[in-house]
């Protein structure tokens, strides 16, 4: 699997974004959905914010974005993608309603892009 971070001097990578929410909002939301996805599947979350995803599932290839409609039903926008025992892509639809949350096996992942590091202020 290829792996875009910030040490890759060849990617120029996308400023954190989470859509349907306001800039000053995104890491509240950011911090909202994460712990909602590990009280869900009990699951430990990487710190990792990935932009999109590429994979093979089925002998079909899929790309998944944050911002973007997923191609499969083109019903839910990707709101995030986070790592853990598998990708975890959650959604919404597009007017802000609950999505599906679709798993996608790290053995299927061909390549996966970070968004640029985000410096998380401490209070």
């Amino acid at each position: 699997m290829t792996q875009a971070r910030s040490a890759n001097p060849e990617v120029k990578l996308m400023k954190f974004f989470l859509p349907q929410t306001q800039k000053n909002n995104f890491e509240a939301s950011y911090q909202a959905i994460t712990a909602a996805l590990k009280d869900q599947l009990g699951w430990k979350l990487t710190d990792r914010r990935i932009y999109s995803l590429h994979y093979l599932h089925d002998k079909k290839e899929s790309f998944l974005q944050v911002g973007e409609v997923e191609p499969q039903e083109r019903r839910y926008q990707v709101m995030a993608i986070f790592e853990s025992n598998a990708y975890i892509v959650f959604t919404r639809t597009p007017d802000g309603y609950s999505g599906t949350t679709i798993l996608v096996d790290k053995t299927e992942v061909i390549s996966a892009v970070d968004f640029q590091p985000v410096a998380i202020r401490q209070t």
